[in-house]
Protein backbone atom coordinates (compact mmCIF):
# COMPACT_ATOMS: atom_id res chain seq x y z
CA UNK A 1 0.00 0.00 0.00
CA UNK A 2 2.60 2.74 0.89
CA UNK A 3 4.44 1.96 -2.17
CA UNK A 4 1.75 2.40 -4.31
CA UNK A 5 0.68 5.92 -2.62
CA UNK A 6 4.24 6.64 -2.78
CA UNK A 7 4.44 5.73 -6.57
CA UNK A 8 1.47 7.36 -7.14
CA UNK A 9 2.30 10.56 -5.64
CA UNK A 10 5.32 10.47 -7.85
CA UNK A 11 3.37 10.03 -11.51
CA UNK A 12 1.34 13.29 -9.85
CA UNK A 13 4.04 15.37 -9.67
CA UNK A 14 5.85 14.17 -12.64
CA UNK A 15 2.58 15.08 -14.20
CA UNK A 16 2.19 18.54 -12.60
CA UNK A 17 5.94 19.51 -13.42
CA UNK A 18 5.27 18.57 -17.31
CA UNK A 19 1.93 20.19 -17.30
CA UNK A 20 3.32 23.21 -15.96
CA UNK A 21 6.16 23.02 -18.68
CA UNK A 22 3.95 22.58 -21.05
CA UNK A 23 1.91 25.43 -19.85
CA UNK A 24 4.89 27.78 -19.88
CA UNK A 25 5.82 26.54 -23.73
CA UNK A 26 2.66 27.82 -24.60
CA UNK A 27 2.49 31.10 -22.88
CA UNK A 28 5.98 31.47 -24.19
CA UNK A 29 5.30 31.04 -27.86
CA UNK A 30 1.63 32.69 -27.56
CA UNK A 31 3.79 36.11 -26.40
CA UNK A 32 5.96 35.49 -29.03
CA UNK A 33 3.07 35.68 -31.74
CA UNK A 34 1.50 38.32 -29.80
CA UNK A 35 5.12 40.49 -30.05
CA UNK A 36 5.36 40.25 -33.48
CA UNK A 37 3.60 43.87 -34.52
CA UNK A 38 2.54 45.02 -38.26
CA UNK A 39 2.49 47.76 -39.49
CA UNK A 40 0.32 47.79 -42.27
CA UNK A 41 3.18 49.00 -44.63
CA UNK A 42 5.02 46.84 -46.75
CA UNK A 43 8.08 47.08 -49.44
CA UNK A 44 8.50 44.63 -52.37
CA UNK A 45 6.04 42.33 -50.32
CA UNK A 46 8.21 42.41 -47.58
CA UNK A 47 5.55 43.54 -44.77
CA UNK A 48 7.24 45.99 -42.37
CA UNK A 49 6.91 44.80 -38.30
CA UNK A 50 8.37 45.09 -34.77
CA UNK A 51 11.11 42.13 -35.76
CA UNK A 52 12.74 43.81 -38.99
CA UNK A 53 11.72 47.06 -38.84
CA UNK A 54 15.16 48.28 -37.67
CA UNK A 55 16.72 47.03 -40.74
CA UNK A 56 14.49 47.77 -43.65
CA UNK A 57 17.56 46.38 -46.34
CA UNK A 58 18.24 43.76 -48.50
CA UNK A 59 20.13 42.38 -45.58
CA UNK A 60 17.51 42.62 -42.95
CA UNK A 61 14.93 40.45 -45.42
CA UNK A 62 14.16 43.31 -47.74
CA UNK A 63 15.46 41.72 -51.16
CA UNK A 64 14.00 45.38 -53.52
CA UNK A 65 15.83 47.60 -51.64
CA UNK A 66 19.22 48.07 -53.60
CA UNK A 67 20.79 50.51 -52.21
CA UNK A 68 20.60 53.54 -49.98
CA UNK A 69 18.82 53.81 -46.28
CA UNK A 70 15.19 53.34 -45.46
CA UNK A 71 14.11 53.70 -42.21
CA UNK A 72 10.60 53.27 -40.31
CA UNK A 73 8.68 55.47 -37.59
CA UNK A 74 6.08 52.74 -36.02
CA UNK A 75 5.30 55.35 -33.32
CA UNK A 76 4.48 58.45 -36.39
CA UNK A 77 3.80 55.82 -39.31
CA UNK A 78 6.66 57.71 -41.10
CA UNK A 79 8.83 55.86 -43.77
CA UNK A 80 12.64 57.28 -44.20
CA UNK A 81 13.94 57.16 -47.98
CA UNK A 82 17.52 58.31 -47.74
CA UNK A 83 19.43 58.24 -51.73
CA UNK A 84 17.61 54.86 -52.16
CA UNK A 85 16.90 52.24 -54.80
CA UNK A 86 14.29 50.49 -54.72
CA UNK A 87 12.53 48.04 -57.14
CA UNK A 88 9.70 47.10 -55.34
CA UNK A 89 6.54 48.76 -54.32
CA UNK A 90 5.48 50.75 -51.23
CA UNK A 91 2.07 49.34 -50.64
CA UNK A 92 -0.25 49.50 -47.48
CA UNK A 93 -4.36 48.49 -47.44
CA UNK A 94 -4.62 49.50 -43.51
CA UNK A 95 -8.09 50.45 -42.97
CA UNK A 96 -7.09 52.99 -40.77
CA UNK A 97 -3.33 54.45 -40.93
CA UNK A 98 -2.29 57.28 -42.69
CA UNK A 99 1.47 57.00 -43.45
CA UNK A 100 4.00 59.74 -44.33
CA UNK A 101 7.37 59.48 -46.85
CA UNK A 102 9.95 61.81 -45.83
CA UNK A 103 12.48 62.35 -48.94
CA UNK A 104 16.28 62.83 -47.55
CA UNK A 105 18.49 63.08 -50.73
CA UNK A 106 18.02 61.59 -54.27
CA UNK A 107 15.53 58.17 -54.22
CA UNK A 108 14.15 55.96 -56.92
CA UNK A 109 11.46 53.37 -57.45
CA UNK A 110 11.27 51.47 -60.12
CA UNK A 111 7.68 49.29 -60.11
CA UNK A 112 4.13 48.57 -62.00
CA UNK A 113 2.42 50.17 -59.10
CA UNK A 114 5.30 51.93 -56.87
CA UNK A 115 3.28 53.66 -54.24
CA UNK A 116 -0.15 52.27 -53.04
CA UNK A 117 -2.00 54.12 -50.31
CA UNK A 118 -5.34 52.95 -48.81
CA UNK A 119 -5.98 55.92 -46.62
CA UNK A 120 -4.10 59.46 -46.19
CA UNK A 121 -0.55 60.11 -47.91
CA UNK A 122 1.76 63.03 -47.26
CA UNK A 123 5.34 63.06 -48.82
CA UNK A 124 7.79 65.50 -47.57
CA UNK A 125 11.44 65.82 -46.35
CA UNK A 126 13.03 68.08 -49.30
CA UNK A 127 14.73 65.67 -51.10
CA UNK A 128 13.70 64.23 -54.64
CA UNK A 129 12.15 60.95 -55.79
CA UNK A 130 12.04 60.06 -59.45
CA UNK A 131 9.55 57.63 -60.21
CA UNK A 132 9.63 54.74 -63.25
CA UNK A 133 6.19 53.25 -63.29
CA UNK A 134 4.20 50.47 -66.00
CA UNK A 135 1.08 52.10 -64.17
CA UNK A 136 -0.03 54.31 -62.09
CA UNK A 137 2.71 56.07 -60.29
CA UNK A 138 1.21 57.25 -56.65
CA UNK A 139 -2.20 56.09 -56.11
CA UNK A 140 -3.79 57.17 -52.81
CA UNK A 141 -7.07 56.02 -51.08
CA UNK A 142 -8.05 59.16 -49.40
CA UNK A 143 -6.05 62.49 -49.58
CA UNK A 144 -2.41 63.30 -50.69
CA UNK A 145 0.01 65.92 -49.80
CA UNK A 146 3.57 66.54 -50.70
CA UNK A 147 5.15 69.04 -49.16
CA UNK A 148 8.77 70.41 -49.82
CA UNK A 149 9.91 68.39 -52.36
CA UNK A 150 10.50 67.25 -56.43
CA UNK A 151 8.78 64.51 -57.60
CA UNK A 152 9.67 63.15 -61.29
CA UNK A 153 7.08 60.63 -62.42
CA UNK A 154 6.37 58.85 -65.83
CA UNK A 155 3.26 57.50 -65.19
CA UNK A 156 -0.18 59.76 -63.45
CA UNK A 157 -1.02 60.38 -60.23
CA UNK A 158 -4.65 58.88 -59.10
CA UNK A 159 -5.86 60.78 -55.46
CA UNK A 160 -9.72 59.60 -54.05
CA UNK A 161 -9.97 62.69 -52.03
CA UNK A 162 -8.15 65.91 -52.73
CA UNK A 163 -4.62 66.54 -53.91
CA UNK A 164 -2.73 69.73 -51.91
CA UNK A 165 0.65 70.04 -53.21
CA UNK A 166 2.83 72.84 -51.47
CA UNK A 167 6.31 74.51 -52.38
CA UNK A 168 6.84 70.84 -54.20
CA UNK A 169 8.27 70.65 -58.24
CA UNK A 170 6.80 68.01 -59.72
CA UNK A 171 6.90 66.77 -62.79
CA UNK A 172 4.51 64.22 -64.24
CA UNK A 173 4.77 62.89 -68.04
CA UNK A 174 2.46 60.18 -69.28
CA UNK A 175 1.98 59.65 -73.07
CA UNK A 176 0.79 56.65 -72.20
CA UNK A 177 -2.79 57.59 -70.89
CA UNK A 178 -2.43 61.34 -72.11
CA UNK A 179 -3.15 63.15 -68.86
CA UNK A 180 -1.62 63.86 -65.75
CA UNK A 181 -3.56 63.52 -62.52
CA UNK A 182 -6.89 62.12 -61.60
CA UNK A 183 -7.90 63.50 -58.24
CA UNK A 184 -12.12 63.13 -56.79
CA UNK A 185 -11.81 66.50 -54.62
CA UNK A 186 -10.13 68.57 -56.24
CA UNK A 187 -6.03 69.82 -56.43
CA UNK A 188 -4.98 73.02 -54.44
CA UNK A 189 -1.40 74.53 -55.18
CA UNK A 190 0.33 76.70 -52.48
CA UNK A 191 4.09 78.20 -52.83
CA UNK A 192 4.03 76.72 -56.17
CA UNK A 193 2.54 76.56 -59.78
CA UNK A 194 1.87 74.99 -63.03
CA UNK A 195 4.66 76.33 -65.30
CA UNK A 196 4.20 74.01 -68.04
CA UNK A 197 2.25 74.41 -70.76
CA UNK A 198 1.99 77.32 -70.51
CA UNK A 199 -1.49 78.84 -69.43
CA UNK A 200 -2.45 75.30 -68.30
CA UNK A 201 -5.18 74.88 -65.40
CA UNK A 202 -6.84 72.86 -63.25
CA UNK A 203 -9.99 71.47 -64.11
CA UNK A 204 -13.44 69.74 -62.89
CA UNK A 205 -13.60 67.13 -66.01
CA UNK A 206 -16.64 64.52 -66.54
CA UNK A 207 -15.69 61.09 -67.41
CA UNK A 208 -12.76 59.77 -65.20
CA UNK A 209 -15.17 56.85 -63.25
CA UNK A 210 -17.11 59.60 -62.69
CA UNK A 211 -16.17 63.48 -62.25
CA UNK A 212 -12.73 64.20 -61.02
CA UNK A 213 -9.86 67.17 -61.84
CA UNK A 214 -6.78 66.86 -63.49
CA UNK A 215 -4.84 69.77 -65.50
CA UNK A 216 -5.75 70.78 -68.72
CA UNK A 217 -4.08 72.85 -71.60
CA UNK A 218 -4.90 76.55 -71.80
CA UNK A 219 -7.66 75.58 -74.74
CA UNK A 220 -8.97 72.99 -72.21
CA UNK A 221 -7.36 69.83 -73.94
CA UNK A 222 -6.36 67.24 -71.46
CA UNK A 223 -2.06 67.60 -70.97
CA UNK A 224 0.35 64.42 -70.91
CA UNK A 225 3.20 66.36 -69.56
CA UNK A 226 2.86 68.94 -66.65
CA UNK A 227 5.37 70.77 -64.22
CA UNK A 228 4.40 72.35 -61.27
CA UNK A 229 7.02 74.72 -60.28
CA UNK A 230 8.08 76.66 -56.79
CA UNK A 231 9.96 78.99 -59.35
CA UNK A 232 12.94 78.76 -57.09
CA UNK A 233 16.47 79.67 -58.64
CA UNK A 234 18.39 77.01 -59.37
CA UNK A 235 15.03 74.75 -60.49
CA UNK A 236 15.97 71.23 -59.96
CA UNK A 237 17.50 69.41 -62.60
CA UNK A 238 14.92 67.09 -64.38
CA UNK A 239 15.58 63.35 -65.53
CA UNK A 240 16.54 63.47 -69.38
CA UNK A 241 13.20 61.26 -70.25
CA UNK A 242 10.86 63.86 -68.68
CA UNK A 243 12.14 67.19 -70.66
CA UNK A 244 9.00 68.74 -71.22
CA UNK A 245 10.04 71.84 -73.63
Amino acid sequence: GAAQNLYMMKTKYHLSIFLIALFAGLMAFVTDVAAKEYYGIEIGGVEITSDNYTNISASGGFPTVKSGTVTFDPATNTLTLNNATIEGYIYSTHDSKSYTIVLQGNNTLKHKAPIYVKQSLRITGGGSLTIESGNIAIDVGRDLTIDGCTIAADRRIDVRGSLQINNSNIYVNDPNDGFTFRVSNGITLSGCKITYPAGAKIKRMKGFDGIGYTVVTASGELCEKVRISTGSNPEPEQPAQLTLE
